[in-house]
């Protein structure tokens, strides 16, 4: 069964997903991740890159099975590192009104 992670864009939280979660839950399980420093994650944003990020969307991705991404605005950036580290776990990502870095 797919896991969809929902990333949340720039000057958003997991908060911008909430009415999503349950209609993606009826086809796979799904969880919204708060990026350090966004939403409810209070990190202090001189300490916030993007291994930081990498790590924490990394928490929210099943250790066995497929992910989908669903990725909105900056970090699109975000979901690109995370299809290129994990290409064996990234089973597509879908940016909404995002951005798409070319490879490397």
């Amino acid at each position: 069964m797919t896991h969809f992670l929902l990333i949340h864009g720039s000057w958003h939280g997991a908060w911008c997903w909430f009415k999503v979660l349950p209609r993606l839950g009826a086809h796979g399980s799904v969880s919204a991740v708060n990026l350090p420093g966004r939403g409810r994650d209070f990190a202090p944003l001189p300490t916030v890159d993007l291994n930081a990020m990498v790590k924490a969307a990394e928490a929210h991705m099943p250790a066995e099975g497929k992910t989908t991404i669903v990725v909105h605005s900056r970090y699109g950036i975000l979901a690109s590192a995370l299809a290129e580290k994990h290409p064996d776990r990234i089973e597509r990502v879908i940016y909404l009104a995002s951005f798409m870095l070319p490879a490397g």
